[in-house]
């Protein structure tokens, strides 16, 4: 038995019958035992901690979705103060003690202007236009 190498030596064959379900070695089987349950705490911990990830990236979705569709949009008002003037008391919006139009998102950058203004587009090894 000594001369068994250790993965035969500590094999659930060696602890258990399984033809009679007699034990034949109590304190390995006890070992084995103790081994597979910590295995399954340690398990159990990491699946708590990947569902509460989980949950919480789900969460944050979401919450980034909600953003997304609530958010004001840059043209918003392009159709009422694109003209210019006002078509219900047709001031205009332009010029002196003209009403100002309401405070607007900018327009978003083209990718030209993106790339020009992180440095790319201008010099060598930059982006050609």
């Amino acid at each position: 038995y000594r001369r068994l190498p250790p993965s035969l030596q500590k094999s659930e064959g060696v602890a258990y019958d399984i033809t009679s379900h007699a034990v034949k070695d109590a304190a390995l089987c006890e070992a084995r035992e103790a081994s597979a349950q910590q295995a399954a705490d340690k398990g159990s911990k990491t699946r708590k901690l990947e569902v509460a990830m989980r949950e919480k990236g789900v969460e944050q979705l979401a919450r980034d979705e909600r953003r997304a569709l609530r958010r004001a949009s840059y043209r918003r008002y392009d159709d009422a103060f694109g003209r210019g003037y006002s078509i219900v008391d047709g001031r205009d919006y332009g010029g002196g003690g003209a009403r100002p139009p309401p405070a607007q998102q900018p327009a978003p950058l083209s990718l030209w202007q993106s790339l020009r203004a992180c440095g790319g587009g201008g010099g060598e090894g930059g982006a050609r236009p």
